[in-house]
């Protein structure tokens, strides 16, 4: 059975607690009726990326989140994929924050977001 992430095709680049890139290919059903890739395509990407990166440590979950859309990533740019750079900033015990970007395969950024997960395990 697929997850989530495996159902939208997202592919990762790089994963290790300190950084993470993953990478997603346009479909049509990304774009929302104005033209543009749909927020939640690239809040799901930018969580992904960071979450799997918090992972690597341990067992960790989302605490809080907040991204900042910047550019429309428009259909008629003809974008062929985005990607996700997350970059932890801090670990502390019990969490991690990362710094997110995402971006299109021209390099234009799309959204900026820090991340934060809290560790699970009692380590």
């Amino acid at each position: 059975m697929k997850n989530f992430i495996d159902y939208l095709g997202i592919e990762f680049i790089e994963i290790s607690f300190e950084k993470s890139i993953n990478k997603l290919y346009l479909k049509d059903e990304f774009y929302n009726l104005r033209g543009a890739i749909q927020g939640g395509v690239i809040f799901t990407l930018a969580d992904s990326s960071s979450g799997y990166a918090a992972n690597k440590k341990s067992k960790a979950v989302t605490l809080s989140s907040n991204i900042n859309y910047i550019n429309a990533g428009l259909k008629s740019k003809k974008i062929e994929y985005i990607t996700s750079t997350a970059s932890l900033i801090k670990a502390g015990k019990k969490t991690a924050v990362y710094d997110v970007e995402v971006k299109t395969s021209e390099g234009e950024i799309l959204a900026k977001s820090i991340f934060t997960y809290y560790f699970l395990d009692k380590k």
